[in-house]
């Protein structure tokens, strides 16, 4: 996988899928970087199966067309994370505008229950696949996993890790 620094990357943890950037080459195929917003670092090999491109945005529509039971992803503590939608609807903000909101149910983990979670519909996105040939996919089995496959181009290349 080539890397540009400054290149926004997704890195495989056990909360899911957190937002990094590329810091610096550290040798041959293995990278430092950047996680979320503070100076925290990780370095990895781009062949261990935990590193991707960052996936595209969500289509405009996207949390709007949703239905209860539909698996997506959720930016929950910072990592996205696969969790199943509860439900959507229209809040109504002390500013007198209106916000599309989402209810989801996160599964249980090993000693954590499950939890229920509302947050901003800019806060679910498909549940994405990375095919270095093919490029972005919707995951088999989830929403809209029957609709068009997303553009794979961009400034990250080679073989990535599928999310789990």
């Amino acid at each position: 996988m080539a890397f540009r620094l400054g290149s926004r990357v997704e890195l495989l943890g056990p909360a899911g899928w957190t937002p990094a950037v590329v810091d610096s080459a550290i040798a041959p195929g293995r990278f430092r970087f950047l996680v979320g917003s503070g100076p925290a670092s990780e370095e990895m090999s781009a062949e261990d199966g935990r590193l991707r491109p960052e996936p595209p945005a969500a289509e405009d529509d996207f949390a709007a067309t949703l239905e209860g039971g539909d698996a997506v992803e959720a930016l929950v503590a910072g990592s996205w994370r696969r969790v199943t939608l509860l439900g959507c609807k229209v809040l109504k903000l002390d500013s007198g505008a209106r916000q599309l909101q989402c209810t989801v149910r996160t599964a249980a983990g090993i000693g954590s229950p499950a939890t229920e979670e509302s947050m901003p519909a800019d806060k679910v996105r498909p549940c994405w696949r990375w095919d270095a040939a093919t490029g972005w996919q919707h995951e088999p089995g989830t929403t809209k996993a029957g609709r068009k496959v997303a553009g794979g181009g961009g400034e990250v290349h080679g073989e990535a890790g599928e999310h789990e």
